[in-house]
């Protein structure tokens, strides 16, 4: 996993980028997969962020056994199950046949954060792996950045954000 704490219009928001194990049937996989889910939780805790967004590949599907710990992370976490309650009928990995498809890879967020969320797609026309992105798009989620200032030379307003990279 990787995060880093953005600051958003509602205050700082966690965002986590997730590969998580896969489920090969044995207790190994179902240990490090919770595991994993509270290291996510612990970093959530131990940070200032006040919002929580997690995306990647989660490796669990309905049929899994590991979506009941996908699901027991959500609740615990407070989190809404973005993509599943936006999208029905996708899938984001097709193996190199094309003869499994399934839907393991996911968007869940904090409730403020999943109210902005106005689109969520599947990307199927990338082919750059096995996975097909899964993109959402957040509404008024960064803060207002534009100047209100009127230029002399009457150009459109200046937009003064800079990240901050520290």
């Amino acid at each position: 996993m990787s995060a880093i704490i953005l600051n958003s219009a509602m205050g700082p928001v966690l965002l986590v980028s997730v590969y998580m194990p896969t489920d090969y049937g044995d207790s190994e996989c179902l240990e490090s997969y919770v595991a994993t889910c509270a290291c996510i939780t612990a970093l959530f805790q131990d940070s200032d962020a006040v919002n929580l967004v997690v995306a990647g590949d989660f490796n669990s599907q309905t049929v899994s056994r590991l979506y009941n710990c996908f699901l027991k992370f959500v609740k615990e976490n407070k989190l809404q199950l973005t993509d599943l309650n936006q999208l029905k009928d996708v899938f984001t990995f097709c193996n190199d046949s094309a003869t499994t498809y399934s839907w393991i890879d996911h968007v869940v967020c904090s409730q403020g954060v999943d109210s902005l969320v106005s689109s969520c797609h599947v990307q199927y026309q990338y082919v750059s792996s096995d996975h097909k992105p899964l993109s959402v798009t957040f509404d008024q989620f960064l803060p207002n950045t534009t100047s209100s200032s009127v230029n002399t030379n009457n150009s459109a307003p200046v937009n003064n954000f800079q990240p901050d990279w520290s």
